[in-house]
């Protein structure tokens, strides 16, 4: 009788733990998303206009460096086939690729949207860093991305230890507790 009211006390110990668990990963993932939110409206209202502006500005160094050495005959069909032509075509493609290789795009990569926003502040709460959206070009941004990262790494880091309690004590209840 004293065994199976230690093991049932034992049951209920562990129901309690797990409960425990799951309720302090929830208020944590829910916090999490909450400041990811958060970022998402911040971020776009601080970056996405100065975003727009350097397409434009990167337009323009496109627009300059192509035409600086265009043909205006280039674009008849009946040179369509001459070597400078077919050469300009060529380091067209290529002034397009290296700025979209090196952070100058051309084209709107909405990186500053409220979803690209959002993302950038779960990329920043788990350390994983920028990639390719870069960091925010104004002092605002650069000041909230600094108060989202003090918040949201140790949010993010609290939901990995919760996470990984979770995968040792499943780890245990099915090794028999090694």
């Amino acid at each position: 009788m004293i065994v199976r009211l230690a093991q049932a006390s034992e049951a209920f110990g562990q129901l309690t733990e797990s409960k425990s668990r799951l309720q302090a990963f929830t208020t944590v993932a829910f916090a999490l998303l909450a400041l990811a939110f958060v970022g998402g409206f911040a971020f776009s209202w601080l970056e996405r206009e100065s975003e727009l502006h350097r397409y434009e500005l990167n337009r323009a160094i496109y627009d300059s460096l192509a035409g600086s050495t265009d043909f205006e005959y280039c674009h008849h069909p009946a040179f369509k086939d001459v070597g400078y032509c077919k050469r300009h075509e060529k380091l067209e493609w290529q002034l397009r690729l290296f700025l979209d290789n090196s952070g100058n795009s051309l084209t709107d990569r909405e990186q500053w949207t409220f979803i690209g926003s959002f993302f950038f502040v779960l990329n920043l709460a788990s350390t994983v860093g920028y990639a390719t959206q870069g960091g925010p070009a104004t002092t605002g941004g650069k000041f909230f991305a600094v108060i989202f990262g003090i918040i949201g790494i140790p949010l993010f880091g609290c939901s990995l230890l919760i996470a990984s309690s979770w995968l040792l004590h499943g780890a245990k209840v099915a090794f028999g507790r090694l």
